[in-house]
């Protein structure tokens, strides 16, 4: 997860393109080189920067319900202490109101506010339009956990290599929740200022495993649920157009909200 393009994201340790291309470096001759970056698909930049470096680039979207990937990327954002909010309702209402004063698009983080992460249909289409459909693979969560086998082999024929490998599979980055907040915040997010730069990732790396623990997420409160189903409905029937897929899962009102 290199974060390599997105200039329009803020990241104070981007790899030089000399540095990027080595972490390809024992590839050897290899079919397919690739890696992943989360920020790839909510930056503004980056479609267009990987499309200057390497036009032939083939781009792999997994798309996940929007309303879980807000949930989950806030629980991340606190954790790792770059969100100082801990409660997600209020975290939402503070970015709301930071956009009504301002434009946040000027003063862009290490991601963009929530929303904007899930508006999908944009995101989407910004690849298509600079890499043409057939470069463009989308994949949803919600097929991938119903037949993961067959997801991950139409993967592997969009890459053009063997699609009967099969990997080794398990649980990636599993969530968290912070244990004692106030320790937490104060160690990860303002004792690591104290380290030199150099060392400071590693200082909190360490420091977020001393204060968190693997856990499941707090169920996401129902009225919050159902205020977002509305709001970011209109967006997911975009998507379902622009992809040709059925996303009513998506906006359906679900009968019990789980993490």
């Amino acid at each position: 997860e290199t974060a390599f393009f997105g200039a329009d994201l803020a990241n104070d340790r981007r790899l030089s393109l000399d540095q990027y291309l080595a972490v390809f470096a024992g590839a050897g001759d290899a079919v397919r080189v690739g890696e992943v970056s989360t920020t790839y698909l909510a930056s503004r930049t980056a479609a267009s920067e990987i499309h200057e470096l390497n036009p032939e680039t083939r781009i792999i979207i997994p798309l996940r319900d929007p309303i879980t990937v807000m949930h989950a990327i806030h629980n991340l954002m606190v954790w790792t202490g770059f969100e100082p909010i801990h409660d997600f309702t209020a975290a939402l209402e503070a970015q709301e109101r930071e956009r009504t004063q301002q434009d946040t698009h000027a003063r862009r983080g290490l991601l963009p506010p929530y929303r904007e992460i899930v508006d999908y249909a944009e995101h989407v289409g910004r690849y298509f339009d600079t890499f043409g459909r057939d470069r463009v693979h989308v994949m949803l969560f919600d097929d991938w956990v119903a037949d993961t086998p067959t997801e991950y082999r139409k993967t592997l024929e969009f890459l053009e290599v063997d699609p009967s490998f099969l990997p080794v599979p398990g649980v990636v980055n599993p969530n968290r929740q912070v244990r004692r907040p106030r320790l937490h915040d104060f160690l990860v997010g303002r004792a690591t200022r104290a380290v030199p730069a150099r060392a400071r990732p590693r200082a909190r790396n360490m420091l977020i495993k001393l204060t968190t623990q693997e856990a499941r997420r707090e169920p996401l409160d129902a009225d919050l649920h159902e205020s977002l189903r509305i709001e970011l409905a209109p967006g997911i029937e975009r998507l379902a157009k622009l992809i040709d897929r059925d996303l009513s899962a998506w906006t359906a009102e679900p009968q019990r909200v789980s993490s």
